[in-house]
């Protein structure tokens, strides 16, 4: 049987790797390489977790990305001596796209490595229930005190500022990645979304920023910051909720998939549409002066009642 290999850095040692992206677009290679494994019949290979990175180290946050704890192989993935045994002696096929893949040719035993940046969920919607399942199984310690968490009448908040360039709304607007949303927005959202409940419904916020960037968010009645401890575990964390506000990226739109929830956006940051039941959630954009649709207040109203 052959078997696939989501690749995560260029460069990997045994063990652990150097660099590498963040984790919502890791997600991405390791979903690939699970509908792959499952729709031609490979085995999978348990990806190299661990990162050495010094932009977190540089930039103080607190979360270092060194990604060691986020996930443990609960699964039958190939690990351990088995998984650099057969990266060293099998032979290797590299892509960055499956559908590039001559299936035809790939013969038993060949590796599959795959190392391809799509950001998006196409080809992965009808999979959800398989990828979700895998990514839960192999949670870590963190990961699964936030599965057992209960935000089903709560708003969750995810605001990413971290490495993300200084807020530009011109090119926000033109849908430009890795840019912040000013912390004015939120609050907007936050209060419109109230306004629509009914009540002052408890916001929980994510995040990677300071205390001091999130003052005028932190400082609404009723609102908190959460966080389960590493990325995983508030990507699971974020999912909770039956609505989130959302960031423009990938660890929000992770968290919107995995929990099929309602969402709102900055205009232009939605970047991908998740949900599959249009007729009971929505995914939503909306600006600071923007009100909501009556539907979309009546449904707000409908999930805080």
């Amino acid at each position: 049987m052959p078997y696939i290999y989501p690749k995560f850095s260029k460069y990997e040692a045994v063990g652990f790797r150097f660099g590498g992206a963040g984790l919502g677009n890791l997600l991405f290679i390791w979903a690939r390489s699970i509908v792959a494994s499952e729709e031609h019949g490979c085995e999978l290979i348990w990806p190299t977790w661990t990162s050495i990175k010094i932009g977190p180290w540089i930039r103080h946050e607190k979360d270092k990305r060194l990604y060691n704890d986020l996930f443990k192989n609960n699964t039958s993935m190939i690990d351990g001596i088995p998984k650099y045994k057969i990266l060293c002696l099998s032979r290797k096929i590299s892509c960055v796209d499956f559908d590039c893949v001559d299936w035809s040719d790939i013969r038993i035993n060949d590796v599959i490595i795959y190392s391809g940046f799509r950001m998006n969920f196409n080809g992965l919607l009808a999979y959800r229930k398989k990828i979700v399942e895998v990514i839960t199984e192999c949670l870590g310690d963190k990961g699964m005190i936030a599965m057992k968490y209960d935000a089903s009448h709560e708003l969750n908040v995810h605001v990413r500022l971290g490495d993300f360039s200084p807020t530009n709304k011109s090119a926000l607007e033109k849908g430009q990645n890795n840019t912040r949303i000013r912390i004015e927005w939120y609050v907007a959202m936050v209060n419109k979304v109230r306004q629509a409940a009914g009540w002052r419904v408890p916001v929980n916020v994510f995040s990677d920023g300071t205390d001091e960037e999130l003052q005028k968010l932190l400082s609404m009645d009723c609102v908190e910051r959460k966080t389960f401890g590493n990325s995983i575990g508030d990507i699971i964390g974020l999912s909770k909720a039956p609505l989130m506000i959302a960031s423009g990226s990938s660890f929000s739109l992770w968290a919107r998939y995995i929990g099929e929830c309602n969402s709102i956006s900055y205009p232009n940051q939605i970047k991908d549409r998740v949900v599959t039941d249009q007729r009971n959630k929505f995914e939503i954009e909306v600006s600071d002066n923007e009100d909501f649709s009556e539907s979309i207040r009546n449904r707000i109203r409908e999930i805080y009642q």
